[in-house]
């Protein structure tokens, strides 16, 4: 009896000691659980909060250069000056470069990078169709190097697989040159730089320009002067000719970066015919900031920025804009 009663208390303690241990397993292991869900979540914050300051730095890295760019394209004095700077400032956006001066009907190297080969001197716009299409139609295309796409002698150059983007840089809405981009290529980059290095060349050879019409009357009362009726260039005052140049800038400036910042929403907006249903905001403020600070300077200006957005946006077709678009604002 007493051997008997022994192991029943043995039992008793076993079972107790096993649940004890059972006990503190569990605990243990919540413990542990819980510290280890803590460092990972505080880990993930301190990895989400690293990649914000990346991204942050980047982002100011980029526009300070894209900024420091435009600036030495605005001061560059020459035409060869242009072409050579915009070469080299478009390397953190595209791989190889190569800018194609356009005269008559050939096309001039007039400045390179990173290509494989040394560019042929000059190309027949004729044996480059896609070359021939952006000078005819002053809008962007992409195409495969082959012969007979940009020709056999680029070709050689760039690779004949190589994707190719053909931007143009146009003054006074007409194709001055092409920039040839491929590898890993930014296109909203580049094509902020074309913007500006085509703005710079108006610059460098002034014109006059054809004489201002007054608009249509709209049956609405205007405020202010009205301008004088075949208004020319030479009847402007010095002041006026200066608002005149810095309101068509400013246009194509805010219309660059709307393109640039905003491409996704661009696409979107082209696809759905309503560019400025997802455009508002961007368009709504450069609009505001274009009447602030250009329209109100003179009575003889024009809506540069309407103009520039129905060019550059919706490519002269105004239905894409869509029906809620205020329109010009003179």
């Amino acid at each position: 009896m007493q051997e008997g009663l022994g192991r029943t208390w043995r039992e008793i303690a076993d079972h107790h000691h096993a649940e004890l241990l059972s006990e503190l397993s569990g605990a243990f292991d919540a413990q542990m659980n819980e510290a280890i869900f803590e460092a990972v979540a505080d880990e993930r914050r301190q990895a989400e909060e690293r990649q914000n300051e990346t991204l942050e730095r980047t982002r100011r890295s980029i526009s300070d250069d894209l900024n420091q760019t435009l600036r030495r394209l605005r001061q560059s004095p020459s035409q060869a000056s242009v072409f050579t700077l915009l070469a080299e400032a478009s390397s953190p956006w595209a791989t190889t470069v190569a800018v194609l001066a356009v005269e008559d009907e050939s096309l001039r190297v007039a400045a390179s990078r990173g290509l494989s080969s040394a560019p042929p001197e000059s190309i027949a716009a004729k044996e480059a169709p896609a070359l021939r299409s952006v000078i005819d139609n002053t809008e962007p295309v992409v195409a495969i190097a082959t012969p007979s796409e940009i020709s056999s002698a680029l070709s050689d150059t760039f690779g004949e697989n190589a994707k190719c983007h053909l931007l143009p840089i146009t003054v006074r809405r007409k194709v001055a040159a092409i920039l040839i981009a491929s590898g890993d290529v930014l296109t909203g980059a580049v094509e902020l730089l074309t913007e500006s290095a085509g703005m710079r060349l108006e610059s460098l050879n002034p014109v006059n320009p054809p004489a201002l019409k007054p608009l249509a009357s709209s049956g609405l009362v205007q405020i202010g002067p009205t301008p004088k009726a075949d208004l020319s260039w030479d009847d402007l005052s010095a002041a006026d000719q200066k608002a005149h140049l810095n309101a068509q800038r400013v246009a194509r400036v805010r219309v660059a970066e709307i393109r640039l910042y905003h491409s996704d929403e661009l696409r979107q907006g082209v696809f759905d015919g309503n560019i400025y249903k997802h455009l508002r905001e961007p368009i709504d403020n450069a609009r505001s900031n274009f009447l602030q600070n250009c329209l109100a300077q003179s009575p003889t200006l024009v809506d540069y920025l309407h103009l520039e957005i129905l060019r550059s946006l919706a490519h002269d077709d105004e239905r894409l804009l869509g029906s809620d678009y205020p329109g010009p604002m003179v």
